[in-house]
This record gives C-alpha cells, sequence and structure tokens, in this order.
C-alpha cells in the first residue's frame, strides 16, 4: 500500500489538481442526479475510473526526474487546462459537454462558419464564466505547486494516511476494476457496438478524458460503418424495384438545414415569413404536416437515417439498409443530387460522419446519375445551376435531391442583400435578454426563412407544368432566442419540452401540381388524411416511394404515415428519450 500510494503522496499537488480538473463533470454530474439511482452508481463508478486516469500520469510524473519532471507535469497540465476549459465553454454557452454528438458538430464546422462561431461566442457570459473557471483553476495548480513539499510532508503523517491516502487508495483499486470498460471500448467496430457500451456504462458521467477517448473512437469506428452500407447497395441488386407509375414522374426532395419552424408563418409565426408556401397552400397544392420531428439535433446523424431505409425506433441502423436513391435507381429512375454541403471540409471528420458515406464510389455508383462538384454561396445559385447546367438528360422518371444550407449557422450569411426584408425593428417582443443585436439576429433568421421560402417558389415553378410531386423537410431547428437567452444548436442533456420543441420539432410539407392531383387523386386524398399523424424523420424514404409508387422490399406500409396500415410507434430522440412523453412535461 505504501508502495501503490508513494506517486500520490510524494505529487500530492498534481494529482489532486488534475483529478479535480478532469473530473469536475463527475462531480457535477453527480449532485444534478441525486434522485435517480442508476446515474448515481454509474457516476460513483466513473468517479473511480478518474482517479486511476489521475494515477496513471502522476506515476509518469514521479519517475520522472529533474527537468523532465518540470515537462512532464507542464504537459499533463496543458491537457487538463483544455479538457476542462472546453467543458467549461461548452456547457455554459450549449448545455453540452465533451461527447460523440459535440465531436461531430465540431467535424461538421468548416472554416467559415468557425470564424463565425467565434466571432458569435467569444464575449458571452458562458464564455467569460469558463474563462473565470480555468483561471481559477490556473491559481490553484499555482498554489499547490508552490507548497507541494508543505502538502506533500502533510501527507506522509500518520493521520494523514488514514484520512486522505486509504480513500485514495479505495478509489484507485476501486477504479483499476472498473477500467474493464475501457478494454470493451477498445474492442468495439461498429456504432451498433458503441451505442451498446453507452447504454452499459452511461458515460454522462464520466471524466473529461475517458468522454475525449470516447468521442474520438466512436468517429473513428462510423468509419468501419461505411463496409457494411456498401454491402447493403451491393444486395439491392439482387432485389426487384419497379415503379407502377405509368406516365413521366418527377419525384423532388429539398432537405433543408436548421429550420425552427416556429418561425414560419405557415405554422404560426407572427411575421409574414413563408408567403410563397402560403399561397401554395391556399391554392390546394401544398399540403402541411403538423406533426414531424427528427431524431437528433446534428445533420450527419439525420442525414445518415433520412438516406437510409433503416428505422431507428425499431433500432435499426443506418447501415442495416440501403439508402433510397439507391432503391430508386435500381427501379430505374434517374436520381440527381445537388447538395451545397458536399465540399465542406472534405479532408476533415465531416467526411467521415456523411460524405465518406454519402460519396463513397461505389455506393455513388450504384445511386446517382449524377451530382454537383461545384461550390456556391446562396442557395438558389445551386438550384439555378441544376435547371441550367444538368449533365444527363431526363429519363420518364426521375428522383431529384436538393440539400440546401437553408438557416444554418449564422443566417445572415445565407441570403442574399436583396432578401433584407426584417430587422431589429421588426421584432415586436419584450424579452429582458433580447438586446438590439440579438433582436437583430432573429432579424437575420427570418430574412433566411423568408429567402428559403423563396428558393423554394423556384423549385415549384420549376414543376409547376409536370407530373411532379415535391417533399420539403428540415434536419432539425434551431433556437433563436425563442424562450431563453440562447441561439443555435445546444446540448440535448435531460431536454425538456421547449427544448425539444425548438431543436426537434421541424417543418414537413408535401406539394403536388395540378397534373400530379388530377392523375393520383387517391394519393392526395391518403396525403390530406395523414396531416396530423405524428411522424419522424428516419422513416421519410416511406413517403417517397409512397408517392413514387415505388415497388420493392424495402417499402414498409406500417412505417409510412400515408398508408392506411401506418402504425405510429414512440419516437425515439437523442437515442434515448420518448419524444412524446417528455413534450408535454
Amino acid at each position: 500500500m505504501r508502495f501503490v500510494a508513494e506517486p500520490v503522496r510524494a505529487q500530492a499537488a498534481f494529482f489532486l489538481t488534475f483529478m479535480g480538473m478532469t473530473g469536475c463533470c463527475c462531480w457535477g454530474f453527480l449532485m444534478g442526479n441525486l434522485d435517480e439511482w442508476h446515474h448515481v452508481s454509474a457516476t460513483l463508478q466513473w468517479i473511480a475510473v478518474s482517479a486511476m486516469v489521475s494515477y496513471c500520469p502522476t506515476c509518469v510524473v514521479h519517475a520522472c526526474r529533474g527537468g523532465w519532471r518540470v515537462a512532464a507535469k507542464w504537459v499533463f497540465y496543458t491537457v487538463a487546462f483544455v479538457l476542462m476549459g472546453t467543458y467549461a465553454f461548452l456547457w455554459n454557452n450549449f448545455e453540452m459537454g465533451i461527447s460523440p454528438h459535440t465531436a461531430t458538430l465540431l467535424a461538421e464546422t468548416s472554416a467559415g462558419e468557425t470564424r463565425e462561431f467565434i466571432n458569435t461566442y467569444y464575449n458571452t457570459q458562458g464564455t467569460l464564466i469558463a474563462v473565470i473557471c480555468v483561471a481559477i483553476a490556473l491559481v490553484i495548480v499555482i498554489a499547490l505547486e508552490w507548497q507541494r513539499r508543505e502538502l506533500s510532508r502533510l501527507l506522509y503523517r500518520k493521520w494523514a494516511r488514514r484520512l486522505v491516502v486509504l480513500p485514495l487508495l479505495v478509489l484507485l483499486v476501486t477504479g483499476v476494476a472498473c477500467g474493464y470498460v475501457f478494454v470493451e471500448l477498445a474492442l468495439t467496430r461498429a456504432s451498433a457496438e458503441m451505442d451498446k457500451w453507452e447504454r452499459d456504462h452511461d458515460p454522462d458521467g464520466a471524466d473529461l478524458v475517458t468522454s475525449t477517448i470516447y468521442s474520438l473512437h466512436y468517429l473513428r469506428t462510423s468509419g468501419n460503418d461505411i463496409e457494411l452500407a456498401r454491402a447493403q447497395a451491393r444486395a439491392v441488386r439482387r432485389e426487384s424495384c419497379v415503379t407502377a407509375e405509368r406516365d413521366s414522374l418527377d419525384v423532388v426532395l429539398v432537405f433543408g438545414e436548421s429550420y425552427n419552424k416556429h418561425h414560419a408563418s405557415l405554422y404560426g409565426y407572427k411575421l409574414e415569413t413563408t408567403p410563397c408556401l402560403r399561397r401554395e397552400r391556399e391554392a390546394g397544392n401544398l399540403f402541411v404536416f403538423t406533426d414531424v420531428i427528427a431524431p437528433y439535433n446534428a445533420t450527419s446523424v439525420v442525414e445518415k437515417n433520412v438516406f437510409s431505409c433503416n428505422s431507428m425506433t425499431d433500432g435499426e441502423y443506418w447501415y442495416d439498409r440501403p439508402t433510397f436513391p439507391t432503391v430508386f435507381h435500381r427501379a430505374g429512375f434517374n436520381v440527381y443530387f445537388w447538395d451545397m454541403q458536399r465540399n465542406f471540409m472534405p479532408h476533415k471528420l465531416y467526411t467521415i460522419t456523411v460524405n465518406d458515406f454519402l460519396y463513397n464510389e461505389e455506393i455513388a455508383r450504384l445511386s446517382y446519375t449524377d451530382t454537383v462538384t461545384r461550390n456556391f454561396a446562396y442557395d438558389g445559385q445551386l438550384v439555378a445551376d441544376f435547371f441550367m447546367h444538368r449533365k444527363v438528360a431526363p429519363a420518364r422518371h426521375n428522383l431529384t435531391i436538393f440539400h440546401l444550407m437553408g438557416q444554418h449557422v449564422s443566417p445572415r450569411e445565407r441570403y442574399p442583400a436583396s432578401y433584407v426584408h426584417f430587422t431589429a425593428d421588426s421584432i415586436h417582443r419584450d424579452e429582458p435578454w433580447l438586446t438590439p443585436d440579438k433582436k437583430g439576429y432573429i432579424a437575420h433568421y427570418d430574412n433566411a426563412t423568408l429567402y428559403n421560402d423563396a428558393v423554394l417558389k423556384g423549385i415549384l415553378d420549376h414543376y409547376r407544368a409536370r407530373n411532379a410531386v415535391v417533399v420539403y423537410f428540415a434536419d432539425h431547428g434551431d433556437e433563436v432566442y425563442d424562450y431563453r437567452d440562447v441561439k443555435g444548436r445546444h446540448g440535448h442533456y435531460d431536454p425538456d419540452s421547449l427544448h425539444l420543441k425548438h431543436h426537434i420539432e421541424v417543418p414537413f410539407m408535401i406539394w403536388c401540381s395540378d397534373t400530379y392531383k388530377e392523375l393520383h387523386p387517391d394519393v392526395v386524398a391518403r396525403v390530406k388524411a395523414s396531416l396530423d399523424r405524428p411522424f419522424m424523420l428516419d422513416n421519410a424514404c416511406q413517403v417517397l416511394f409512397h408517392l413514387a409508387a415505388l415497388q420493392s422490399p424495402y417499402y414498409r406500409a406500417e412505417r409510412d404515415p400515408l398508408s392506411p396500415d401506418y402504425k405510429a410507434t414512440r419516437r425515439i430522440v437523442y437515442y434515448k428519450y420518448d419524444y412524446d412523453e417528455r413534450r408535454h412535461k
């Protein structure tokens, strides 16, 4: 026991400060969940693991001599300060910790978005609190290091060994016993295994070092999922996929970004942000769904599960089923994919989460007739490019997918100057946190929503005289100072009804041309009958199959809200929370 305790007693200042900085989240999580025993028991284990994690660098520091000891000590201190500062910044600004979700959001951020992000959050109250926390930690580290010899002498006294060292040894032994979690983590090879590991070990209360290792490993293992997805794409070639549509048909999917539907006048917002869509609804061509949600508030998670024919509620992963473009292509459709985000950080982690999947060479060959490779400043330019420069002549049946930027990240960058319609003076609200600058941000978001409405009108106008059906929805919502002093996407720890309202609820609508309505009155009747049915985006492909009269083994009527056989099931968001239970709390 004396041998094991020696590094802790000799380097007491380092051990205590390192464990305090990297394990602070454990204690915070424990105090916030004292009423839930399963969280308490899991967090107590993570506190023991935190002691073990801190003990390892303490042994390294103790083993070094002279200048090497000082260098090793400050390398580990730097890691602790970075992790603690990152955690404090994320938690105070977004109610997020270090997690796969955080790593995914960072992976999806381009250089331009990073600049926008820094400009937005460098002087917020949350950032100030994070800086103060780091400064306090630095003062404590300097003070304890200054008194490290006296602290070590104190711990060598007999009463101190019994009061301090023995409890620490118990933590270390327990931490070693719990160390199998790292072995299990290292053995995971796919997202399904990672999710099982998370359910088994409840890492929300883990220390910052473990959370970082877990998050980075999650991104790495997601690369292995691509091989499973490729096998699913190849399997489609062995299936019979046909459409019963005899006439020429255009099926169009418009996939928006960061659209808080409660800022759309179509859904009751006070400012007129969707005049074009409102006129389409009044003309009887647009059908607006009222109860559709996204499974997550991260593009990468939603996009993979929207494009794949899986059902998250039924425990299926996106790589367990092929993508709907692959199925449409097998059925003889020309498939066009014009994507505003294709070239976002192509050599960064974002390629692991989405682009390596959707644009994998084999999957793309089996799925698309043509895709876009150019960059555009605005969504309208992307749409215009498709209609002007499509390389392949349309066949009798076409599936066209537009992935827009919508209101993503910095809304004032998402619309041209000619679409400035709302200003800070247009926001007639009096909440105490709404400064003129924040009202200006809301106005920018509403202008971006208005521009999105115009972009959609341009798409609809192109297909107005054809046998065409257009489906529009967004990947997730966004907070725009709606009910608190917060904007953007935020953490999902214990989300309440207001969080779900603005992050998870999304616009969903179907537009039918007059020709389509005339040729398919039965389909239009089923669309009208389904507008209030609860639905989640992971099964959006079933709606597309129905509208295209596509017959394949991947169509599941019980997952299709347009079908009379539809069965509404539990809608699980963030992989763990029942949306319909929580939205009433």
